[in-house]
């Protein structure tokens, strides 16, 4: 859990966490949540159940739902997915996984993420900066630039390197991101 929530809070996200499935269904129904990153076995009510609970349920059903685990594989994924769970990720999950997992999850989802608590946004003197984000996976650009604006930067999106390069010698930018 606390690795998890380490992942979340470096993407700049906003997170709770829950150490049974009964616990994670009682904070679902009394504050919102646009994304539930569930563990498959938990003490009591594991993850598998918990996420039945809540696809039953009219005020949670449309929440998306990724699973996670470290034990069982193929059966658990099969009910997961019977369940109507929206990704399923074998830990220990690779931070670019989770990443790509959530992001991919959320634009299906055309959710409205959280973002971290101000205090752990950059410092206001970033503010206003033009960045280019080079990125070729259009989900990824989506998510990137949405934390990157709510930090308060001005981003312009290239999708290659041939593109960042015209953009660059077209005007100044701050600093340029570039995927891998």
């Amino acid at each position: 859990v606390q690795v998890a929530q380490h992942m979340l809070h470096l993407f700049g996200l906003d997170c709770e966490s829950a150490t049974s499935g009964r616990e994670a269904l009682e904070k679902l129904r009394h504050r919102h949540f646009g994304l539930v990153l569930m563990d498959c076995f938990m003490p009591g009510m594991d993850g598998l159940e918990a996420s039945k609970r809540m696809r039953a349920d009219k005020n949670l059903s449309a929440i998306p739902i990724i699973m996670m685990t470290a034990f069982g594989k193929e059966r658990e994924r099969r009910q997961a997915e019977e369940i109507g769970v929206e990704a399923f990720l074998i830990k220990p999950v690779k931070m670019s996984l989770l990443f790509d997992s959530i992001v991919e999850v959320c634009s299906r989802a055309e959710l409205q993420i959280n973002a971290a608590p101000a205090a752990e946004t950059p410092a206001p003197r970033f503010s206003g900066q033009r960045i280019l984000l080079v990125e070729d996976n259009a989900v990824n650009q989506k998510l990137a630039k949405i934390l990157l604006q709510r930090a308060g930067l001005a981003v312009e999106v290239a999708e290659n390197g041939l593109v960042a390069l015209y953009a660059v010698g077209k005007e100044p930018f701050a600093a340029v991101l570039m995927d891998l």
